[in-house]
C-alpha cells in the first residue's frame, strides 16, 4: 500500500472525507493536517471508502489517526491491524471522537481497548464571554486587557497579502525571545511559516495587533462548522503586558463575533498550558479517545 504526503491540492480531498461526519475535533481540520506534517510524518492513502492517515513523533514508531469515510467501519479497522503488521508497529489509533468510540464498540465488540486521552481533549468556549471577560470569574483577564489597552497608539488589523511579511518579521522575533533553536518550538515555526505562505488558499482569517506600530501579537484561525471557529495560532509579545489576552479578545471581537463557539485545542499535558487554558473557564472539553488492540481477544 502506497502512502502519500499531504499536498495543498489535497485539501478538497480531505475535507471530503473528513466531514462525512461533522467534525469537531481539531486534528482533523485541513490546516492543521498540512501544517504540522513535516513535524508528525504525516502521510495518508485511500482504502476503499476511507480516508487512512498515519504519522509519528519524531524518534517514535508510527500511529494511525481514526480512518475517516462512510464504509464498513469493521473493514477498515481490520485494514489497520493488517497495516500494523507489515510495517512492524503496534496496532494503535489516536483521535478517536466520542462518537467513534461507540461505533468500533458496537462493531467489534471486545476486541479494543479505547482510552480517554486527557492531555489533547480539545478546549472550547464561549465567543460572547471571551470578548466580554465580563463577571468576577474573568476579573484577572479583565485587568490585563486594560494594562494592554493603556498603551498608546494600539491599532488593529486583519492579516492580508500586504502585511504577511510583517507577521512572518515578527515570528522570528517571537523565536529570538524564546531561543526556538531545535526545540517543539522550531517546529512550531516551520507549521507557521507554512500557513502564512498559503494563507488564502487555506482559507484563513488572521488578526494582527499593533502598539505604536510594532506587532505586539498576531493570530489566525479558521471556521469549522456554521457555530464554531478554530483558532490555529495564538502569538503575543512576552514583554507587553496583558498582549496575549488582548490579542485573543481583540481578533473574536473584530472578526467572529458572529459565531458561538471558539476552539482552542489542547494543552498537550503541559501545566502551564492547562492552566492558561483553564483560567479562561471553557464551556466544555472535547474528548478524544486512542485505541488499541486487548492484550486477549
Amino acid at each position: 500500500m502506497i502512502y502519500k504526503d499531504i499536498e495543498l491540492s489535497d485539501k478538497p480531498l480531505f475535507e471530503g472525507y473528513c466531514n462525512v461526519v461533522p467534525n469537531e475535533l481539531s486534528d482533523y481540520v485541513f490546516t492543521t493536517l498540512f501544517m504540522w506534517k513535516d513535524t508528525y510524518n504525516i502521510k495518508y492513502t485511500i482504502f476503499k471508502d476511507w480516508l487512512v492517515m498515519r504519522m509519528a513523533l519524531p524518534g517514535e514508531k508510527e500511529i494511525f489517526l481514526m480512518p475517516k469515510g462512510k464504509g464498513d467501519i469493521k473493514e477498515v479497522m481490520t485494514f489497520i491491524e493488517q497495516q500494523s503488521k507489515a510495517l512492524d508497529i503496534p496496532f494503535r489509533i489516536f483521535a478517536v471522537s466520542a462518537a467513534e468510540k461507540q461505533a468500533i464498540e458496537e462493531s467489534m465488540p471486545q476486541r479494543y481497548s479505547i482510552n480517554g486521552c486527557r492531555d489533547y481533549f480539545d478546549y472550547v468556549y464561549s465567543v460572547k464571554d471571551l470578548i466580554s471577560l465580563s463577571g468576577k470569574k474573568y476579573h484577572g483577564k479583565k485587568n490585563h486587557l486594560n494594562t494592554f489597552m493603556a498603551n498608546e497608539g494600539i491599532s488593529y488589523e486583519s492579516i492580508s497579502p500586504e502585511n504577511l511579511g510583517q507577521v512572518a518579521q515578527a515570528e522570528e522575533e517571537w523565536c529570538r525571545k524564546h531561543d526556538c533553536g531545535e526545540t517543539d518550538l522550531k517546529s512550531e515555526k516551520i507549521a507557521i511559516f507554512r500557513a502564512l505562505e498559503n494563507f488564502d488558499k487555506l482559507g484563513l482569517t488572521g488578526g494582527i495587533l499593533k502598539v505604536s506600530e510594532k506587532i505586539a501579537g498576531f493570530t489566525f484561525g479558521e471556521p469549522i462548522s456554521e457555530d464554531t471557529v478554530l483558532i490555529h495560532i495564538e502569538k503575543a509579545d512576552p514583554d507587553t503586558k496583558g498582549a496575549y489576552t488582548a490579542i485573543n479578545q481583540v481578533f473574536l471581537e473584530n472578526q467572529w463575533q458572529h459565531m458561538s463557539f471558539v476552539n482552542r485545542e489542547e494543552d498537550l499535558g503541559l501545566e502551564g498550558l492547562r492552566k492558561a487554558k483553564e483560567s479562561y473557564h471553557p464551556v466544555r472539553l472535547i474528548e478524544k479517545f486512542g485505541c488499541e488492540l486487548k492484550d486477549k481477544i
